[in-house]
């Protein structure tokens, strides 16, 4: 009873493989600079799309709330 409920939990741990290694230095330096490149890509995305560069004002609905 025991047995057939630990096979495969058995069967899963032998698939699983080896450890995957750790980063190295020169991966860290690698992914660093395609999430700034991204990260960055991004921002301009939005810059463009919110208008933030467009140097004319913004266009504010208002009305008098009649008060002194």
């Amino acid at each position: 009873m025991v047995g057939e409920k630990l096979w495969p939990l058995l069967v899963w741990w032998r698939k699983r493989g080896a450890p995957v290694p750790a980063p190295t230095p020169a991966d860290v330096g690698t992914a660093k600079g395609i999430l700034a490149g991204l990260v960055a890509q991004q921002w301009f995305e939005e810059t463009a799309l919110r208008s933030l560069g467009d140097p004319a004002p913004m266009p504010v609905p208002w009305s008098s709330t009649e008060r002194r």
